[in-house]
Formats: structure tokens, sequence, C-alpha cells
């Protein structure tokens, strides 16, 4: 379930990298039909994924390297990971421990993702991941970022693109300082 909070509060939300998205997108595409029907996606090491309980040699790739709550204040954007629940399954490879806390000046650019490839459009459809480039030290230059849930496809993409036009709404903050 996806839930707004309060103004400016979402939950779930995935954090991904371009290269989570091109390993998902890489293994599904190099898998035959009968290795996706039996969850036998050949993964990298490092590659978020999820692992069945009940058959452990089922694994399925997921698009999400962390998983958790975004809240934007007028002067904040904090991200808390939460660890990822999947009834029957066992993620891994998932930062359940990420946190961090943004200024407007922090933020360099709100973009809009696209994939790289029509094979992960096709294989990834209707995830509208926005890409946000940082300039505070110690967190990757950039991240990837979508409300996220396990159905629903239409309802992942509206809020998706409300939460690019909080986070572009947010960036925006550090341009519009009052002079003295």
């Amino acid at each position: 379930m996806v839930t707004f909070l309060s103004h400016g509060e979402f939950y779930p939300v995935w954090l991904s990298t371009e290269e989570q998205l091109r390993r998902v997108a890489e293994a599904f595409t190099q898998a035959s039909f009968v290795e996706k029907s039996l969850g036998r996606y050949r993964l990298p090491p490092g590659t978020a994924h999820a692992r069945s309980l009940f058959m452990s040699w089922m694994r399925l790739p997921i698009a999400y390297v962390s998983q958790g709550r975004l809240t934007i204040t007028n002067t904040a954007l904090r991200f808390r990971a939460a660890p990822p629940q999947l009834f029957g399954w066992q993620v891994l490879e998932v930062d359940s421990t990420l946190t961090f806390e943004l200024t407007p000046n922090d933020i360099q650019s709100v973009e809009t993702y696209t994939f790289p490839s029509a094979a992960a459009r096709l294989r990834l459809p209707g995830l509208q991941f926005t890409r946000v480039r940082i300039t505070q030290p110690g967190l990757a230059p950039d991240f990837l970022i979508c409300v996220g849930r396990r159905v629903g496809i239409p309802r992942i993409r509206s809020r998706s693109l409300e939460l690019r036009a909080a986070l572009e709404s947010f960036s925006r903050a550090a341009l519009a300082k009052p002079t003295a």
C-alpha cells in the first residue's frame, strides 16, 4: 500500500541506482521463459533481490537498493530506510539502515530519469524514477527515486510524479532565498 501521510511525506519510497536498474533489466532480458517461470534469474553479486522462503532457489531481482520514508519540509528532505517486508520472501542486498538529510542547497538538480534502453523500458514498465543530483559529501553524487509498492502501476506512476513535483519545488527553494 502506498501511503501519503502528510504534506511532503511519501511511503514507501524506493531509492535505486542506474546500475541496479541495468542489472534488473538484463536479468529479465537474458532469462529464458523456463528460468523466468522458475524464478531462476542469474544475478551478479551485489544485486538487490528477493529470495523465496518456501523455495530457496527462487530469486527475483528488485528495482530498489533501499526502501523507506521520505519527508520533505520547507528546510529539509529526510530519508529513513525501513526493512522491506514481502510475505514469503527474504530481501537481500538492500540497505535498510540508510538515513540522510538534505537541504535545498544540497540538491544540484532534479531530472526525469529515462531508461537508457528499450529493453529496460519494457522490463520495468510504469516505474517513473526521478534522478536527484546532490552535492553533499559522503553520499553518492546522484540517486534515482520513485514511490514504490507491489501492485498498482498506475498509482505508482501518479504518486511518483507527485514526488517529482515536490522534489522540484523543494530544490527551487535554494534559488528563491530572500535578499537583504
